[in-house]
């Protein structure tokens, strides 16, 4: 398992700032990795889940990241509607 976090990590550009924070994405690693293949084994899945640049992060942290897509996202379309209305007007 430990191969396949650094595969992660070397194939991402994935650093961590110390051993700390390394031997704690790797816990989340394991768990995730597990879970994934827990639910690729199952015989009544249709869908099928993969190890991706997320594997080391735990729930919490992929919903506020993906938040901050949503925010940058609504913040930059808002901009874009400003732009739009000032140049029409």
């Amino acid at each position: 398992m430990y191969e396949r976090h650094e595969e992660l990590m070397a194939h991402h550009g994935k650093v961590y700032k110390d051993s700390h924070d390394r031997e704690k994405s790797f816990r989340i690693f394991k768990e995730n990795v597990n879970y994934i293949e827990a639910f690729n084994n199952a015989a009544h899945k249709h869908d099928k889940l993969a190890i991706n640049h997320f594997a080391d992060l735990t729930n919490e942290e992929f919903i506020t990241l993906r938040n901050k897509f949503k925010e940058h996202d609504a913040a930059r379309h808002f901009l874009l509607l400003q732009q739009l209305k000032e140049f029409t007007n």
